[in-house]
């Protein structure tokens, strides 16, 4: 196989298991390397291509966990696909927060391992084509918890430029109408932060790659994902790509903040209300559960919430409404 062709590392201390996983992976024309031991795995030579770990949680000595847990401290980051022999909410909860891809209880589907690996190793690619890692991720994450801090100082004052109030406490806009109140304007949690992190270093370029390490610390995503959210917002402040009045492209670069920004009055404080409910049918409730843990999240209480159901009843885009 080619040197840089994704490669899928095996970590279980039963032989049978390991071959077994070893020929079904192999069937697929994925390059196969296993492993008896975490330490074994820590120890040997790997090759330096996009890959992902399919992991025994039970290992002598050091725990699928805990060599989970050893390569966030090594920063080195790779996808992994948990097996375990029984399940275990606290340990999969535990595992899923680390960041695991999956997490399968023995005796599984060959099938279902086979759609973990494929996006595992999609995810890695990811991880190969962004040129930051966790580590070089940290000072940026560490500028967007100041410039949170930032806009939530200096008496409930809020960032403005005309005609829009950026509102940190509310987390949302306000359009300025001369013969009304002023209109609250709503944007999606990461549009949200994406714009604070551009009216914060106003008259800067911003690179694509600050901006996603930013306001997705720790996460693999696409560029894509930041240029629909940039979408998003030009869209609600009436921009133009091509004419810009407030997001400027630079192509293969990034972004800058070009409107004036100057410090403004807040407006009386309210608590955030949920966005108003989209073409999403039936799941209103959903919605406002959704939005209740933001609330929480919000208020510094951490939150997990597991989106779950059978197939096709519709839980992508009840995330996609909620983003």
């Amino acid at each position: 196989m080619p040197e840089d062709h994704p490669c899928v590392f095996v970590v279980d201390d039963d032989q049978p298991t390991r071959e077994s996983l070893s020929n079904l992976l192999r069937s697929m024309g994925l390059n196969v390397q296993t492993f008896a031991s975490a330490h074994e795995f820590l120890t040997r030579p790997r090759p330096a291509v996009p890959s992902c770990l399919v992991l025994d949680v039970q290992l002598p000595g050091l725990s699928g966990l805990d060599l989970q847990q050893e390569l966030a401290k090594r920063h080195a980051p790779m996808p992994i696909i948990f097996l375990s022999g029984h399940g275990d909410i606290p340990m999969t909860v535990r595992a899923m927060k680390a960041g695991a891809i999956d997490f399968l209880t023995k005796p599984f589907r060959d099938q279902d391992l086979l759609h973990a690996v494929e996006q595992a190793l999609h995810r890695a690619r990811q991880m190969a084509q962004c040129k930051i890692t966790p580590a070089a991720a940290q000072p940026y994450a560490a500028d967007a918890l100041h410039d949170a801090s930032h806009l939530h100082r200096g008496g409930g004052r809020m960032q403005e430029f005309p005609p829009f109030r950026l509102d940190p406490v509310n987390q949302c806009l306000w359009r300025r109408r001369d013969t009304a109140e002023d209109e609250r304007v709503l944007l999606t949690p990461k549009g949200f932060a994406v714009l604070c992190y551009l009216v914060v270093h106003a008259g800067q370029l911003v690179t694509q790659e600050a901006l996603l390490a930013a306001v997705w610390p720790e996460t693999h995503v696409q560029p894509e994902v930041l240029k629909s959210r940039i979408f998003e917002i030009r869209g609600v402040l009436g921009d133009r790509a091509q004419t810009p009045q407030f997001i400027e492209t630079l192509p293969r670069r990034g972004y800058r903040f070009i409107a004036p920004v100057h410090d403004a009055p807040a407006a009386a404080s309210t608590h955030p209300q949920p966005p108003v409910p989209s073409l999403l049918v039936g799941r209103a409730g959903a919605l406002e559960t959704l939005w209740a843990c933001l609330q929480h999240a919000l208020q510094g209480q951490r939150q997990l919430v597991w989106v779950t159901g059978e197939p096709g009843i519709g839980k992508t885009a009840l995330v996609d409404a909620f983003v």
